[in-house]
């Protein structure tokens, strides 16, 4: 079963998805990544949503 929600930038699984995003970013890419930081933010988003597979 799939759970989707639906919520704003402020959720707190959102910001953890996105910090291990650029986490994984960074170790793939390195150095390079460091360029693309400036255009990788998620500012004020009004909505957002995330699934998640549920067992």
């Amino acid at each position: 079963m799939i759970k989707i929600i639906r919520n704003s930038g402020d959720h707190k699984d959102f910001r953890m998805l996105v910090r291990l995003l650029d986490a994984e970013l960074n170790l793939q890419y390195g150095n390079d990544q460091f360029q693309y930081d400036k255009y990788n933010k998620t500012g004020a988003s009004d909505t957002v949503v995330i699934s998640s597979k549920q067992e």
